[in-house]
């Protein structure tokens, strides 16, 4: 949502500039014709990529809350519900209970636990 928001705000401010250069023709240097062209706006107006995320490599210690399941559990940490029950040793994964700490694997390309 972010990155729209970003991409929405600079083409925005692109438009501005281009419409700007276009009707601003009363300079010597114009002689009545847009001052800049769409490559020279997209030049001064460029985006900015946000930063990658770094990827977790190490287990993390998850205290579980009220509200939590173990698939949300294992969507907001990118992982399968399957990993954090190998990791967890858990025989019921759906008797989690508040309070309780879960392993919770790195997450690989697969959402498969790290071998």
């Amino acid at each position: 949502m972010v990155r729209l928001g970003k991409f929405l705000i600079t083409a925005v401010l692109a438009l501005t500039v281009l419409v700007a250069c276009s009707i601003g023709g009363d300079s010597e240097e114009s002689n009545g014709n847009a001052s800049a062209t769409i490559d020279e706006v997209l030049q001064i107006v460029t985006l900015t990529p946000a930063p990658s995320a770094t990827v977790r490599t190490e287990l993390v210690d998850y205290v579980v809350g009220e509200g939590d399941t173990l698939s949300g559990i294992a969507d907001e940490f990118g992982v399968s519900q399957q990993s954090i029950i190998d990791a967890n040793g858990l025989p019921n994964p759906n008797a989690i209970f508040v309070g309780q700490t879960l392993m919770i694997p790195a997450p690989t390309g697969d959402g498969s636990p790290e071998s």
